[in-house]
């Protein structure tokens, strides 16, 4: 049997590609142990996730229990504050999944609830976890003022990206291709840098199952020199830096830095990647002019080495396919889990 805050992650994480730059989340409301109501985050203006899962559950909802990826919100936006309606409908208890780190919320939502006479509790640390992970790029806006980096690799066992001559099409098989173009679907912004658009003309667009996603990430070509570029394509001359923050304004939560290895090594050497996405084909250029997956610079040691730590592995058609996390997202981890304290300390909620 499925738990209710797991089955309302699994619902938010169907929100993922249209809930930004508002948060993707899940609610389902049970009674006596039957759900009478389920709901997810629809597009910016639409319905939040408590509200379509008490439109759901309609009466049923008095006296019942609702589970919760994120704290309500208690503040009005496009939507009225989703508390009112939780405590119109007259729901008698809460189980929320994170604080929501945004500072018109942070720990609100929980005390209105609580001064209406809801009972209301954290989820378990484990649970708080796992959403924690799937809310890492809603985290980064809220917290960091920046998008969640992913840098995509797609390389040979020798770590090669393309061969002297920049050959690269392809490395890897259609299924781990397929991956990516998955990831696209999701993030809100493409970066490359303008090498790799002079060479290969990439259209940047995410087709998962061979078919244009209706909704497609803004293709950002990094060049601090003018540069021609179809339409559809926006040249940026900022600093990594500059350009996540003027992204993160514009409502980026997520962006993925294709390449090549010099704009990778970049963001990278700023500290600014989070994660890793790196598709290894089973094949071996063997030459040392090769080009490879990153561009640090020339004489850096062992102890240089950028560390990150396995996250997730798995075999995707001839490929391995590995997440990798970076410093970044742990130290963005911990703002959270410090954050969430001193949110909890001070409203006196466990």
């Amino acid at each position: 049997m499925i738990a209710p805050l797991e089955r309302a992650r699994r619902l938010a994480r169907r929100s993922r590609a249209v809930a930004p730059p508002n948060p993707w989340v899940g609610a389902v409301i049970e009674r006596d142990g039957v759900v009478v109501g389920v709901g997810r985050t629809a597009h910016p203006g639409g319905p939040h996730a408590e509200v379509a899962a008490l439109a759901a559950a309609g009466a049923l909802a008095r006296g019942a229990q609702m589970s919760v990826t994120l704290e309500p919100c208690a503040h009005h936006g496009r939507t009225p504050p989703c508390v009112d309606a939780i405590i119109e409908a007259g729901v008698a208890r809460v189980e929320v999944g994170l604080i929501d780190p945004d500072p018109r919320v942070r720990g609100r939502g929980i005390q209105a609830l609580q001064a209406a006479g809801v009972e209301v509790r954290l989820a378990p640390r484990a649970m708080r976890a796992r959403l924690a992970d799937d809310l890492a790029p809603y985290l980064s806006h809220r917290l960091r003022g920046r998008p969640f980096v992913v840098g995509k690799i797609a390389c040979s066992l020798d770590g090669a990206v393309a061969d002297r001559w920049g050959q690269s099409k392809w490395i890897t098989q259609e299924a781990a291709r397929e991956l990516g173009h998955r990831l696209r679907a999701e993030v809100d912004a493409i970066i490359v840098g303008r090498g790799t658009f002079e060479r290969d003309r990439p259209q940047l667009t995410a087709r998962p199952g061979g078919r244009l996603a209706r909704r497609q990430p803004v293709r950002v070509v990094a060049s601090r020199r003018p540069l021609d570029v179809p339409e559809g394509f926006v040249v940026a001359s900022e600093s990594p830096g500059a350009l996540l923050a003027a992204g993160a304004a514009r409502g980026w939560v997520e962006v993925l830095v294709e390449g090549g290895p010099t704009l990778l090594g970049a963001y990278l050497a700023e500290g600014l990647v989070d994660e890793l996405l790196v598709a290894i084909a089973p094949i071996l250029l063997g030459d040392e002019h090769a080009r490879h997956a990153v561009d640090l610079g020339e004489g850096r040691l062992l102890e240089d080495a950028i560390r990150g730590a396995w996250r997730a592995h798995r075999r995707v058609g001839e490929d391995l396919v590995a997440w990798v996390r970076l410093p970044a997202a742990t130290a963005l981890e911990d703002a959270y889990w410090g954050l969430e304290s001193q949110v909890l300390g001070a409203i006196g909620c466990r």
